[in-house]
């Protein structure tokens, strides 16, 4: 590593108080900067790949879900960006089970037609939060990789980074940073591992044998009868595609599969004659709707596997020099459709520590400060983030294999009765995790209080022939038993649910 003399000598223009270095250009990277910027801070983002703006997205990108918890970290920073968010969406009401002879089941994701996702492309989007975040005034500095930092360098102020710049044999470019490092730099964080290494935090990492690829359903005659508004799922007990709509009308879906081992992986689906098979057995009634083998063959030999994972570290900070963020914190399998969500709720809460700890104008920026603001967000946010990851894991057994279910269909079904019913003492899971945020309903709130409200749910379950024949005052008097009195010990209310954040609840004032 190049001592600190030396990175001086290289580059010294981060001295200036007040000034925020992002490492990772991603989501959460990009939105960061927004905020920052909005607050007065200087900010230069280091992102290790060139301009995604300038490259093709096809094959490499799959839709994300936006939910109410995530939006309202973007109308918390105003201007047009929540306007701009609902204008490059698709609307998802609820999901569509597909089952292998045809047949079809949906389910409303909220209790009516004002709690709702938004479907986006992770690419459009990234693309806009960095035209934002350069328009606020964020530099941003693309191919340039991060190979080691070292924050134990003799100096309380400065960190000291090095970067690849221009691919491989580019050459090495040493910043000394005078001011807090913001790790955004994703799953496999070398902020994080520098961290790890250096011996300021512990984490370990458990990654899913499944992985995935981007297939696309093609516009045409075949997609025709598909619910653009629904959230489409072909669950095939340890496999599943699912699809999402596009603004053309075409749909990106994505198909989950073990990466590795046996004829139906990713590694074995390796012939046309083998995908050909395995899509005869249990997709048929989805190849015409993805185009036919001649549009499925190369999607499936020639795109990426991405892979699946959950990292748990065991804090988020060091003192006032390094915060992680995102998945560079808490990276979480995509199965319950809150990763970009929960990042986004990162950086609304960091910028709520920032504004208490170090004042919104940074009157009050000190070491001392930075390190209350980083160490309340890692307080806070560790526990739900490993809330979030733990329900994700969950809800990938339920897309792949409950929800061809007959029993829990059935309990989804009274559910959807009971928070119709009693809103304001009884909300399903998937709303606490997707409109909460208010109220107290933290991940963690959602966790704990689905676990009381699934076994009161078995509970009116027995001896039913229809969900419509719940017994309501006996629901009722199970929920004022078990389920009031652990939302009063955790201070959840109900009614902080929040329903999706429309473009007019926000300031249309530019950034």
């Amino acid at each position: 590593m190049t001592s600190i003399n030396e990175a001086w000598r290289v580059e010294n223009k981060a001295t200036a108080s007040k000034h925020f270095t992002v490492v990772g250009g991603g989501l959460a990277g990009a939105l960061m900067a927004v905020i920052l910027r909005r607050r007065g801070y200087a900010v230069t983002i280091y992102e290790r790949y060139g301009d995604l703006r300038t490259i093709p997205s096809a094959g490499r990108s799959i839709n994300l879900v936006l939910t109410a918890r995530g939006l309202q970290a973007i109308k918390e920073i105003g201007g047009p960006l929540l306007r701009d968010m609902h204008t490059m969406s698709t609307p998802v009401m609820g999901r569509v089970m597909h089952q292998v002879d045809g047949s079809t089941t949906a389910q409303r994701y909220g209790k009516d037609d004002s709690e709702y996702n938004l479907s986006i492309s992770r690419y459009e989007l990234n693309c806009y939060l960095l035209n934002k975040a350069e328009e606020a005034g964020a530099v941003v500095k693309f191919g340039h990789a991060l190979t080691n930092v070292d924050f134990f360098n003799g100096s309380q102020t400065h960190s000291v980074l090095e970067f690849q710049t221009g691919g491989r044999e580019g050459p090495k470019h040493v910043v000394s940073v005078n001011g807090p490092v913001i790790g955004a730099d994703g799953a496999g964080s070398t902020i994080r591992n520098a961290l790890r290494d250096q011996g300021a935090i512990e984490y370990e990492d458990d990654f899913c044998v499944q992985g995935y690829k981007e297939i696309l359903f093609p516009l045409g005659k075949a997609i025709e009868g598909l619910d653009r508004n629904g959230l489409h799922i072909w669950p095939r007990d340890t496999h599943f595609i699912m699809g999402l709509a596009n603004l053309d009308g075409s749909f990106t879906g994505t198909i989950y599969v073990d990466a590795k081992g046996g004829a139906e992986s990713f590694e074995g689906l390796n012939t046309r004659e083998r995908i050909i098979a395995f899509f005869e057995k249990y997709y048929p009634t989805a190849i015409e709707m993805l185009g036919g083998f001649d549009a499925i063959v190369p999607q499936m030999l020639e795109n990426p596997v991405g892979l699946l994972g959950t990292v748990y570290a065991a804090s988020y900070n060091l003192g006032a020099k390094c915060v992680l963020l995102g998945d560079a914190a808490h990276a979480i399998t995509p199965f319950f459709g809150q990763g970009t969500n929960c990042s986004f709720e990162d950086c609304l809460v960091l910028s709520q520590l920032l504004d208490a700890h170090v004042g919104a104008d940074g009157a009050d920026w000190t070491r001392q400060n930075l390190a209350l603001a980083f160490a309340r967000f890692s307080e806070t946010r560790k526990v739900n983030a490993d809330a979030i990851a733990q329900m994700a894991l969950e809800n990938f057994v339920e897309m792949r294999e409950k929800v061809g279910d007959v029993k829990f269909n059935f309990l989804k079904s009274m559910e959807s009765i009971l928070e119709n019913t009693f809103p304001d003492q009884f909300r399903s899971r998937y709303a606490m995790v997707c409109y909460g945020g208010g109220g107290g309903i933290t991940y963690d709130a959602a966790l704990k209080l689905g676990a009381v409200q699934w076994t009161i749910l078995e509970e009116l379950y027995v001896g039913l022939k229809e969900p419509q024949d719940v017994d309501l005052a006996r629901a009722e008097a199970l929920i004022h038993q078990r389920l009031v009195p652990a939302q009063d010990r955790m201070g959840v209310d109900l009614r902080g649910i929040l329903h999706t954040v429309l473009p007019e609840d926000a300031s249309q004032a530019k950034l």
